[in-house]
């Protein structure tokens, strides 16, 4: 092969090709000190062929492109908000553009409460652009590409009314810095014999009072330890009810004008016994309760 190469995330492991599977532990024995570029490419040399090593055809952990023997100039921090801003702004339009019309309902921003994971190749807007100025300046971008509604998007809010409280209160706070937010969606996994059908009923009402759409985005109700070779016909039924139940609370405590919609995470049944159709794509109890709902 004549050209470049590109190799990121190199991880070493002891593996048995018959069973296909890790066997050792990590055999990891390279620098990846990243404060010391040059030493870091050296440590991943690996001969591409008889006379060049890996950092010679300009490979590292740094990323595409690295040569070891330039000398390089970190961006100032205005410099890196700068150039991802304008990352945001192109990839913004070009979705928008491609999708056209076709699209009424754009969920821009998701999680805006979710914490960074503490992995230095995780990438975040929020880190360059601000905790909340991410989120304004998406909504921005998209209000001004499309006519859609506008969403933010978050998870866990069923289980915890209080994350619920700062998910309301991180929309305000985007709203008064010029963010247009249109609705509110939100990410349910439920478990039958877990799930309290109260909390998530006071969950929609607290979303709801803000007068926005308020949509489901991704409904999944699970039976824990359950397998699609395990689960029971009880199992089942209790499943179906709990999607009965979330729905119910959704139109109980949503005015209609303000439904954005629902979407079921998985309508097919996987390993795991989610969906609304078996494995034959014969319907479950959970497609009728699921039917009977939106009735």
């Amino acid at each position: 092969y004549t050209g470049t190469l590109f190799v990121d995330d190199i991880e070493l492991v002891e593996w048995n090709t018959v069973r296909d599977k890790q066997v050792g532990k990590n055999l990891n024995t390279v620098n990846t000190n990243l404060e010391d570029a040059e030493q870091t490419a050296k440590s991943l040399s690996a001969q591409t062929d008889a006379n060049k090593s890996l950092e010679e055809v300009g490979c590292s952990s740094l990323g595409e492109g690295y040569d070891a023997l330039a000398t390089y100039v970190e961006k100032t921090d205005a410099e890196k908000r700068a150039v991802i801003r304008a990352e945001m702004k192109k990839y913004i339009a070009g979705v928008m553009r491609a999708a056209g019309n076709a699209v009424k309902d754009w969920i821009v921003v998701k999680e805006p409460l979710a914490q960074e994971s503490g992995n230095a190749s995780d990438f975040y807007w929020q880190r360059y652009l601000g905790d909340t100025l991410y989120a304004v300046e998406a909504l921005k971008d998209a209000a001004g590409q499309s006519a859609a509604h506008l969403y933010i998007e978050e998870s866990g809010l069923d289980g915890d009314l209080s994350k619920c409280k700062r998910f309301v209160n991180e929309v305000a706070a985007i709203e008064r810095q010029g963010g247009r937010v249109d609705g509110l969606a939100v990410n349910i996994d439920a478990y039958v014999d877990s799930t309290d059908i109260g909390a998530v009923g006071e969950m929609f009402k607290m979303l709801a009072a803000t007068g926005k759409l308020i949509r489901i985005s991704d409904l999944n109700v699970t039976v824990k330890d359950a397998t699609y070779k395990t689960i029971t016909e009880s199992q089942l039924k209790q499943q179906a009810q709990l999607y009965a139940d979330i729905l119910k609370a959704y139109n109980d405590n949503v005015p209609e004008s303000q439904r954005g919609g629902i979407t079921i995470h998985q309508v097919l049944d996987g390993d795991t016994p989610n969906g609304l159709w078996n494995q034959s794509y014969s319907r479950k109890h959970a497609y009728g309760s699921v039917a009977e709902a939106l009735k």
